[in-house]
């Protein structure tokens, strides 16, 4: 009984810092789930198990870019970007102008993926 009594006159005399201090450093509040690295992260995901061909010891997959490697490597190399830019952003909430660089090159990436899939797909027809 005699600990709550202390612990009771211990918060009395020392109450919480008010909530409404801001930190000196300024900070970007991203209020929007990350889109762009649930999305490539189910990529990364799904890859492995799709249909796929060898072509010159490196595996593509058929479903969209069958006989095309290279714009498949493509495609890989977007997603990789957009992955490390919207994982970067996240880190980065002190330093406003990287987090929107990353955020830039994040969404640029994945505009370039969204891209090549739209190409593959054309040329595929």
């Amino acid at each position: 009984m005699d600990k709550k009594t202390d612990l009771y006159k211990f918060f009395a005399l020392h109450p919480p810092p008010p909530s409404d201090v801001k930190p000196s450093y300024p900070t970007t509040q991203n209020t929007n789930p990350p889109a762009i690295l649930v999305v490539t992260s189910a990529v990364a995901a799904v890859l492995p198990f799709l249909p796929c061909e060898y072509i010159d010891g490196n595996r593509v997959p058929t479903v969209i870019f069958k006989g095309l490697p290279s714009i498949f490597h493509g495609f890989i190399i977007s997603i990789m970007f957009a992955f490390s830019g919207s994982f970067s952003e996240l880190f980065l909430h002190n330093r406003p102008k990287m987090a929107r660089f990353c955020r830039f090159y994040s969404v640029v990436s994945m505009a370039s993926a969204i891209l090549i899939v739209l190409y593959a797909m054309c040329v595929s027809i």
